[in-house]
């Protein structure tokens, strides 16, 4: 984790948009996604967002569906393996569901113009979710999707209602029911069996197929169901055969459109990426925020994030009049608070992230941000929380340049008073003279 996502909680930010996002795809996408330093692309990012918000706030919902497991099955396909009936229903939904986003964007055009030229980009797999939906319902096969399929199943269910017959006809006399463990019908290594009691074995004409771990039950195929059952495995694997010859061929039907589905995947994870930001600013009730490349930076009456109702909102302005800003007040007063805010105004407006605030503020996109705040102390290289300091200050002299934001807490302490403030008076100007905003 970067630093000062850590120093400034706005890993927890980050956190919580990621656990918005559902997609494992977009989530890998996430991670790497990084507040930007162009003005454009955090434009970009903080209209999404409110157009995101729009259309949440109306009570619509993006219609993203089979998700979850999308990047599993496509990778299986990559693989050469060929998906199962629930998994190519799971794939068909994904594809269908590019279609709905497109006509959802449609209708809401006016509302959400950017999004709208995003699902412009989503391709068209009618055919493919047809010939899906037309053999397969659910997890299940359907008979009319072969001819084949359509005839081995017909015999299956002949051969299984013939087996049951005779077995019943067992169950039902009344001689033979007294040798059985149970009036029921078991199958066992693919094969009709009746529950005989050990001792009776001999009483009942057939095969025994297996015995029970006790071994008070042998399960016995009767004498007069061994024909049918050999011609009934024989059957249900024709109609194994059948039933991977028409998944394999679903399959390649999706492994023809990897490519294009390829294209519109990325739509979908970057749509997925923008609602659940813009779900995390709604919960906070995020507003947008003007941005500027002038490095001006004015917060108008803006909440911390992370702190809810606790929030005293701040108000305060840098870059217009002056550079640098130094404030001063009691212990457990909220200046390190300020601090924290000021970096993640600048973070979430760069991210895309709206925050609450009185409607009139403006961040600066900046190419740093530096911070040094909290206990610097390092047991391991044997510094004191003074050295520790100044060994983070002196990196962030030797990196900073102009549009570099640096906020620094309790600046020169640690050390004796007035050799402090003279070290701090020496650093803010170095900083000012390097073009930061201090």
């Amino acid at each position: 984790m970067i630093p000062i996502y850590e120093e400034t909680g706005f890993d927890q930010i980050i956190a919580e948009i990621k656990g918005n996002i559902i997609s494992d795809f977009a989530k890998k996408d996430f991670d790497n996604r990084r507040p930007t330093n162009n003005l454009q692309t955090a434009q970009k990012r903080l209209t999404e967002t409110k157009e995101a918000m729009v259309l949440l706030s109306s009570g619509q919902h993006v219609p993203f569906m089979g998700m979850r497991t999308i990047e599993h099955l496509t990778s299986k396909i990559e693989r050469g393996m060929v998906l199962e009936a629930g998994e190519l229903t799971e794939y068909s939904d994904f594809l269908r569901s590019f279609r709905l986003i497109k006509q959802l964007f449609e209708k809401n055009q006016y509302q959400t113009p950017t999004l709208h030229r995003y699902t412009a980009g989503l391709g068209d797999f009618t055919e493919v979710c047809e010939a899906i939906t037309q053999a397969i319902n659910g997890a299940h096969v359907k008979d009319e999707s072969s001819r084949g399929l359509r005839k081995v199943r017909s015999r299956i269910h002949k051969l299984e209602s013939g087996i049951n017959q005779t077995l019943e006809k067992h169950l039902k006399n009344p001689t033979t029911a007294k040798y059985l463990q149970d009036r029921l019908v078991i199958e066992k290594e693919g094969r009709q069996t009746l529950p005989v009691k050990a001792e009776f074995q001999s009483k009942i004409n057939g095969t025994i197929i297996e015995r029970s771990s006790r071994g008070t039950t042998v399960f016995i195929e009767p004498t007069g169901v061994s024909k049918n059952n050999d011609a009934l495995i024989l059957a249900r694997g024709e109609e194994t055969g059948e039933i991977y010859q028409i998944l394999a061929g679903l399959t390649g039907l999706i492994a023809d459109k990897l490519t294009e589905i390829g294209y519109s995947r990325e739509i979908i994870g970057e749509l997925d990426i923008i609602f659940a930001r813009g779900k995390y600013s709604r919960r906070i009730e995020g507003k947008p925020v003007a941005v500027n490349d002038q490095e001006v930076l004015h917060l108008d009456h803006l909440y911390h994030p992370l702190l809810g109702l606790q929030a005293v909102p701040l108000t305060v302005s840098l870059g217009e009049k002056s550079r640098g800003l130094i404030i001063t007040g009691p212990n457990a007063g909220g200046k390190t608070l300020v601090l924290k805010t000021v970096a993640l105004a600048c973070l979430c407006a760069a991210s895309g992230i709206l925050l609450k605030h009185g409607g009139n503020s403006q961040v600066p996109i900046l190419q740093e941000i530096f911070i040094d705040i909290g206990d610097q102390q390092n047991l391991d290289n044997a510094l004191s929380t003074f050295s520790a300091h100044m060994d983070n200050v002196a990196q962030i002299l030797r990196q900073t340049k102009p549009a570099s934001l640096v906020l620094l807490d309790e600046i020169g302490s640690g050390t004796e008073p007035k050799e402090g403030a003279a070290l701090g008076i020496a650093i803010m100007e170095e900083l000012y003279l390097k073009g930061a905003l201090v």
